[in-house]
Parts: C-alpha cells; structure tokens; sequence
C-alpha cells in the first residue's frame, strides 16, 4: 500500500489515442488506490473534451478533466493550483508507465524526507546517438547538471542502479513532494509564439529551483515522443536559443553568457566544416546552429525575457 497520497498530472494538446495510452498504464500500475489523475487538456475541440469525459465517467473520482488556455507551461501551472495530496507527478501524454511505477516513487520519498523531487531513467535514451554510449561521453558530459553553456542532458539509462543526485529533472516524468512547491510556478515566457507555442525548458527552470533532487535509477519509463512541434527543426533551434538566453539572465552564476556564445559559435564552426568536407550532408545542422545563435542573441537583449511571474 502507498504511503503518500500521489496526483498525476498529464497535460495534453489535440493527442487524445497517446493520452489514453498513459492513462490505461497509469491504471495498470500496483497499488493504484490511493492515486488521482488530473487530466489538463489545452487546445482540444469540444468534441475531443466530451469524448475524453465521457471515456472516464466511470473514474470520475478519480480522474478529472479540466481545460486551460493553450501552451504546456500554463497548463501546468492550472494543474498545480488543482492538485492535493502528498505527492504531484507531472507526465507527457506519450510516455508508458511499468506496473511498479507508482511503488518505487513512492517509496523513495518515504525513504528520504528530505527529497523535493525526482525523475526516472527513460529507455533507450539516446539511442539515436553515441551520447551516453561510450565511456569518452560519459567523462565529458556531466548528466543530470545544467552547464556553463546551458548545456543539459538528461541520465542514460545505461547507467548503474544508483541513484543520482541531479540539478534538474525532465518533464515527461518529474515527481515533486507537494510541501516543497510552495508558491512555484512554471514559466510561461518560454512559450513561442502569441497562441502558446512551444516552450522548451520550463521543466528544467522549475525543478532547478529546488533543493535535493534525484534520478530514481532503479524505475525505467518508455517515451514514445509522438509527433509534434520537436519534429520542426526551425521552431526547436529558436526555442534553444531562447532557452539558453532565459538561464544566462535568470541564473548568471550558474549559466554565463560567454560560455554559451562560445558554445554556438564554435557548433557553427564544427558543422560549416563537416558541411564543407561533405558538401550540404550538414546544411541543416549548419542552419540550426545559426539560428540558435541568432536567437540567443536577440533574447538576450530582450529586457522583459524573465519577469517576476518565473521566480
């Protein structure tokens, strides 16, 4: 039985079948009694929100269905001014949960009372790169820290069963003692755009703020990463600029300006001499690395990028 009463938060935008598959792997889960689900949709039609409703009568006390305005960072912060318990989790809407899931994190906070908050590994974690694959990476990439230069990569799941001790967790998966929130709140100057676009790294911004945080290394979830906006490589290298701009403003002694310049600049260098060696097989990455510096630097002059709201 679960010590701690636990509330998953699953945000979700016009991906109704994916949002039903982490809810039947949230039900699945052992010891499921004492667990509630709250459901933030932004962006679904009517239609979607009443056929979400009504797939879930049957769970009204224990799922419940609620609408904020578009954009992740709101929906969340909608979800925290609705949740009760002990325990908060927030999940993408395209990750699967294993049946132990619930267990294990609840007994890592029952384990240590001190612990804000924590994240599991995610399978097959960079499994498109050689990131995290070779002992050279894994020496030169601090995991779970954010960097001089913004830099932040999340624990590879090929790691020991330790648990980490990390700076940050990710968003698809993040669980928060409930006590240690107090007043937080997400960022919403991460959005792209004036209809709440994409934001990258308001996840990162909120748990960086806490205390003790760690990577649950004993607990693997699946992240399936349906098709969305990540997938626009236009959108994404200007999120990442944006990002790198918002810490170098919000937290100059953890990120430096130069550092990240440096970083940009030297990423651009890299891949206009891949490009040159093997004619246009880098022409993206090449323009991806220019519009991110292209993007830092416009943010970072941008006086009304961080406003009391994100503290």
């Amino acid at each position: 039985m679960l010590k701690n009463s636990h509330t998953l938060v699953i945000c979700s935008r016009g991906r109704s079948h994916s949002l039903s598959n982490v809810i039947s792997s949230i039900l699945d889960c052992q010891e499921s009694e004492n667990v509630h689900v709250l459901v933030v949709l932004n962006g679904h039609s009517p239609s979607e929100l009443n056929t979400l409703i009504g797939q879930y009568k049957d769970l009204e006390g224990q799922i419940l269905v609620i609408e904020s305005k578009p954009g992740l960072a709101a929906a969340r912060n909608v979800a925290l001014a609705n949740i009760s318990g002990d325990i908060v989790t927030f999940l993408d809407d395209d990750v699967l949960l294993p049946n132990n899931y619930l267990t294990e994190v609840d007994s890592a906070f029952s384990f240590d009372e001190k612990l804000d908050g924590l994240s599991p590994r995610i399978a097959g974690l960079y499994a498109r790169t050689n990131l995290g694959s070779k002992w050279s990476y894994n020496r030169r990439i601090k995991f779970g820290r954010l960097t001089r230069n913004g830099d932040n990569f999340w624990v590879p799941d090929i790691y020991s069963a330790a648990n980490t001790s990390v700076d940050w967790l990710p968003g698809c998966s993040m669980s928060f003692r409930i006590s240690s929130l107090k007043d937080m709140k997400f960022s919403e100057e991460l959005m792209l755009g004036p209809t709440g676009g994409y934001s990258l790294g308001e996840d990162v911004d909120f748990s960086f703020r806490l205390s003790k945080l760690i990577s649950l290394n004993s607990l693997s979830i699946q992240h399936v990463q349906a098709e969305s906006v990540r997938d626009n490589n236009h959108v994404m290298s200007k999120a990442r600029g944006r990002w790198k701009a918002y810490l170098v403003r919000k937290y100059p002694g953890q990120v430096k300006g130069i550092s990240c310049t440096i970083s940009l600049i030297f990423s651009i260098g890299y891949f206009g001499l891949r490009r040159f060696i093997n004619k246009d097989q880098y022409l993206n990455p090449l323009a991806e690395s220019k519009m991110q510096l292209t993007s830092f630097i416009q943010e970072l002059l941008n006086p009304t990028l961080v406003s009391k709201s994100s503290e």
